[in-house]
């Protein structure tokens, strides 16, 4: 037992020590080993006051792991401040394209894995992932195609003084784009980019099958649940989703992956499975969803964090949740250290499930014990359990907060399931049946329009949104300060109830 939580300790301690390692080097790579050299006497001074073997080898993986962690977060900063070398120079590139293209006023755009790069000269150059833009509207573009395209290099440039671009999409492994006029389609050659070229018609058949027997706009949010992204409602829509804080039910996120999986455990047991297989069923859910969308970074993070805490909090394994989250996070943060700071979708992935694994049992517990018809409510509570950890977040980047979001919240969520399985047989049924697809796609229509009507009464109510400029790390820390407060409070109330 001893050696046990000996090994859980150290565990913990490396991970996070790890993890603060990398968060210093990226948010302060100018004084990092100063802090780590800090941090290192208060260590030593620590083990020197508890002559213990077991303090002096935690200190030793403490030291250890904040040591790599910064190395590897140097290292990535240095990567992304690195000189262009191969700026101004035009070349042909091969590549896999890894996202549908975002339409923008005069062009499209989308990331390429680069599979070749050759310059005019012959000589190779070494890049994983560029920027393409090309005309809008350009034929063939899409996901998990391969094409070749010749153009000029040229480097990431901000544009604007309030969003760092450049780094934004360093996190994402681009620091080059690339304008080429002509796109050539290329056949896949690899097995791998075949069966997600397959996936990838697939999805898009069944998008056709949605857009097609779904009546306008309720169409595009329908496509949005099932597939992700919110690019094919129109601007005003967006903006109203956004300011009722409703986008991210069309975001691949870990909270909305997270929301997915838990109703289709829901809807397993419904069915009459067992809790484990129904968590088994969920599973699978969530990676064929992941593979159809094209399994993109995003969506590859929030299908790991989901999956995982759902797995457990259906075993019933809650000590294992957060531990088994930290463990995730560091190890994408070592895998790419620069998510910690400049990918908004990782941090909000990360805290929304760091929400339901800390707030959800002690709503849960609270509320079973005066309601033991859950069901609804338990789609509430993971929603109110997310909300919570990310809303300051949200308000510290965007600079708006949203009044009514929970209460929208709770008004839509509890339908998005239902949507979404008519929505699933709809398409399934539409393969086979037109007449099918077409009375389902009503169905489909009519339970949409309760969701835009909650977010239009909601974005045109007073004060639906507000501008909160001046929300620093500060009112961050007191946000979650404050959480934790009431956290603490409703744990030990639960607890003295249960002893009554």
């Amino acid at each position: 037992m001893v050696l046990i939580m000996l090994r859980h300790k150290v565990f913990i301690s490396g991970t996070g020590a790890l993890f603060v390692g990398i968060a210093t080097a990226v948010f302060m790579p100018m004084v990092a080993w100063f802090v780590f050299g800090i941090a290192t006497i208060m260590v030593l001074f620590g083990v020197l006051g508890v002559a213990r073997m077991r303090s002096v080898l935690i200190a030793i993986v403490v030291i250890v792991c904040s040591a790599i962690g910064i190395v590897c977060g140097k290292n990535a900063v240095m990567w992304a401040h690195a000189p262009y070398d191969n700026a101004d120079n035009t070349v042909q590139i091969i590549g896999i394209v890894l996202q549908d293209p975002v339409q923008k006023t005069f062009q499209q755009q989308t990331i390429l894995a680069v599979r070749s790069c050759t310059m005019e000269n012959g000589a190779t150059c070494a890049i994983d992932r560029l920027l393409l833009r090309t005309q809008r509207y350009a034929e063939g573009l899409s996901m998990r195609r391969s094409v070749r395209v010749t153009c000029v290099l040229t480097p990431i440039e901000n544009f604007s003084k309030t969003f760092d671009y450049v780094m934004y999409l360093a996190a994402k492994g681009v620091r080059y784009a690339c304008d080429a006029e002509d796109v050539v389609i290329a056949k896949e050659t690899g097995i791998y980019d075949q069966a997600y070229r397959v996936l990838a018609d697939l999805r898009m058949r069944m998008e056709s099958i949605i857009m097609r027997n779904v009546v306008q706009p309720q169409g595009a949010l329908a496509a949005g649940l099932l597939f992700g992204g919110d690019e094919r409602l129109s601007q005003s829509w967006q903006d109203k989703f956004s300011a009722t804080g409703l986008t991210h039910i069309v975001a691949v996120s870990g909270y909305n992956v997270t929301v997915i999986a838990h109703a289709l455990i829901l809807f397993g047991i419904f069915i009459g499975l067992w809790r484990k297989h129904a968590t088994w069923f969920a599973i699978g859910g969530v990676i064929l969803f992941v593979a159809m969308i094209g399994a993109p970074a995003a969506a590859v993070r929030a299908g790991i964090m989901g999956v995982i805490v759902l797995f457990l909090l259906a075993s019933g394994r809650m000590g294992s949740a957060l531990p088994v989250l930290f463990l995730t996070g560091t190890i994408m943060a070592t895998i790419n250290p620069l998510i910690v700071r400049y990918d908004i979708g990782f941090q909000l992935s990360f805290l929304a499930t760091l929400g339901i694994i800390i707030v959800y049992p002690v709503v849960e517990r609270f509320v079973r014990q005066r309601n033991h018809t859950l069901g609804i409510v338990e789609i509430i509570l993971v929603t109110v359990s997310a909300q919570v950890f990310v809303v300051p977040v949200i308000a510290y980047h965007f600079q708006t907060f949203a009044p009514y979001s929970l209460l929208a919240n709770i008004l839509v969520l509890p339908l998005i399931p239902i949507v979404m399985a008519v929505t699933v047989v709809m398409v399934i049924g539409g393969f086979m049946s037109t007449w099918f697809a077409m009375w389902s796609g009503w169905v489909v229509s009519i339970l949409l329009s309760w969701v835009f009507i909650i977010v239009d009464f909601f974005a045109k109510a007073p004060y639906a949104s507000l501008h909160v400029e001046r929300f620093s790390l500060w009112w961050i820390a007191a946000w979650y300060g404050i959480v934790g407060g009431i956290l603490v409070y409703g744990r030990k109330h639960v607890i003295r109830c249960n002893h009554r």
